[in-house]
């Protein structure tokens, strides 16, 4: 007789475990995000032009996984500040490949970082997430500000505006 029925139920994730405190997790089970906020100076929300923008996370410990596994980081603008519930934009976010033993991460954001400028910026607020959540047995902890070495940094090259004179 043949049955269409498993023969046995299980999952091969165990229980959950809470991240160490002082650390940005990403990914993993159940799916965990991560907000980083930064501070510009006022230069730099109104007068200059950002070439480029680099944000450099440093990991906690070599990211375990299957071997050749891979994912994306994806790092996404905020609209509005409203707590762990703040709207993130759909369209719009910048990413870097993640793979198995990586120990750093670096992500190109300038075009998010643009849109911290100008009369009708956005909150300086980027909310990071796996591309293929609940895909991936990837879950890197990335170190906080909170850590003594590698916290967050974004790194930013810009031009300073023409001054016009005599003209």
């Amino acid at each position: 007789i043949f049955t269409r029925l498993p023969g046995a139920n299980f999952t091969v994730r165990s229980g959950t475990t809470t991240p160490t405190p002082g650390l940005l997790a990403v990914g993993g089970y159940p799916v965990s995000r991560s907000f980083l906020r930064f501070t510009l100076p006022p230069a730099l929300r109104d007068s200059v032009t950002i070439i480029r923008a680099t944000l450099q996370l440093t990991m906690d410990q070599p990211t375990f996984g299957i071997p050749a596994d891979t994912t994306t980081i994806l790092a996404r603008p905020v609209l509005a500040l409203l707590a762990p519930k703040s709207p993130v934009s759909a369209d719009l976010f910048d990413s870097a490949f993640l793979l198995t033993g990586q120990t750093g991460l670096t992500i190109e954001i300038a075009g998010l970082v643009r849109l911290w400028q100008g009369k009708d910026a956005l909150p300086s607020v980027l909310r990071l997430e796996l591309g293929q959540e609940g895909a991936t047995y990837l879950a890197p902890l990335f170190r906080s500000s909170r850590s003594a070495t590698g916290a967050p940094t974004l790194r930013i090259t810009y031009r300073r505006s023409f001054a016009f004179e005599c003209f």
